[in-house]
């Protein structure tokens, strides 16, 4: 299958997945033959692409993929952002322009690789270390990760977060330069296996059956098998890859590894695969808050990670957010002023009126976006 932009789509194409309107009133199944007056439809109903069925030809469907995939997302022709940031503030459009451009590049990769083309690892390397890296320099990347993200775009979006993620908490964690270039790499590669998993799976609307996940889990395995059948790639980079859903507990999987075998690199890959799993938009739900996601991991997923590891992330995330806008469950908006000592992750917040409001006293009240605006 190929992702076909909107005004890239021609009458004659096959759906091949099942396209609803915003209000899940209307569905074009998959398999449709688009119309012209359907192609319409899906522009009112404000879709960016679709999924198109592959040609039944595959040897010309091969040789023309490239083209195809040229024209639908004009990976030539420079493209206007649209800004997440309602204020445009040129502390984040840099980020943007570079984050947008790392998903527009991992979506072409991963459709190549569904359609049984070779993974290009050397382009995904370049976009791990000479795109993403540099941007742990710049300030607001933190914050930037927290912005909204289109639900339908998770699986690029999430490989960005991750990789950022990682980098920070690298650091954070005194490891080298090198290293950390090391796990932006692997955070960025993560979740390549997806692309070997049907997408009707991936993009489901919805929690997945217990049959489901099972296949779903078998994307580790993928992405080894891709990644170790390129070029040369460091061990600890395809051990995060392989090991970042195992757990300290022995609980995970595929290897059921437990505290004394996981590798240093799943450690940090599982705490940032998680936290941004959580708050982020999936097809099925809204994304939590911050403090709601490091809560969960805390109490409701005790046993699950490193504890150190965790709580690092925990503590420097406190420091980065702390004087960001928030908005609150009451309706109201104000800026993080102050944490108490950990574990409180509930902080104090100044409201836009100039008053205070401490959340560690107000249950009833409680963080629900962090506002890059």
């Amino acid at each position: 299958m190929q992702e076909i932009a909107i005004g890239s789509l021609k009458p004659g194409m096959q759906l091949a997945q099942q396209v609803s309107s915003p209000d899940d009133r209307l569905s074009l199944g998959q398999g449709t033959i688009l119309t012209e007056a359907w192609i319409n439809k899906l522009k009112e109903w404000g879709r960016n692409s679709v999924f198109i069925a592959c040609p039944q030809n595959s040897g010309e469907g091969m040789q023309d993929l490239e083209a195809l995939l040229q024209q639908a997302f004009e990976l030539n022709k420079p493209k206007e952002a649209k800004p997440v940031i309602k204020n445009n503030q040129s502390l984040f459009l840099e980020l943007q322009e570079c984050c947008q451009y790392v998903e527009s590049q991992l979506r072409r990769i991963y459709l190549l690789a569904r359609c049984g083309r070779p993974i290009p690892l050397d382009e995904l390397e370049q976009l791990a270390r000479q795109k993403l890296y540099p941007l742990l320099d710049k300030q607001g990347a933190f914050i930037y990760i927290h912005a909204a993200g289109r639900a339908d775009a998770y699986l690029y979006r999430h490989a960005i977060d991750v990789a950022l993620l990682v980098g920070f908490m690298g650091r954070w964690l005194g490891y080298s330069e090198a290293e950390v270039q090391n796990l932006v790499y692997a955070g960025l590669v993560l979740d390549i296996g997806k692309a070997k998993v049907s997408f009707e799976i991936i993009s489901k609307s919805g929690p997945l059956t217990n049959d489901e996940m099972e296949l779903t889990k078998v994307h580790v395995q993928h992405g080894m098998q891709m990644l170790a059948g390129g070029t040369l790639i460091h061990p600890n980079i395809l051990d995060g890859v392989l090991q970042h859903h195992e757990r300290i507990d022995g609980l995970g999987y595929p290897l059921g590894l437990d505290e004394k075998t996981i590798s240093p690199f799943a450690r940090i890959l599982a705490v940032a695969d998680v936290y941004d799993a959580l708050i982020s938009d999936r097809y099925y739900r809204q994304g939590i808050s911050p403090f709601d996601a490091v809560d969960t991991m805390m109490y409701k997923m005790s046993g699950h990670f490193d504890s150190h590891v965790l709580g690092v992330f925990i503590d420097r995330m406190r420091q980065h957010l702390t004087g960001s806008k928030v908005k609150l469950s009451n309706g109201a908006s104000g800026n993080i002023s102050f944490f108490y000592p950990f574990p409180n992750l509930r902080p104090i917040v100044t409201l836009e009126d100039g008053t205070t409001l401490d959340l560690s006293s107000r249950a009833d009240v409680s963080i629900t976006m962090i506002k890059v605006s």
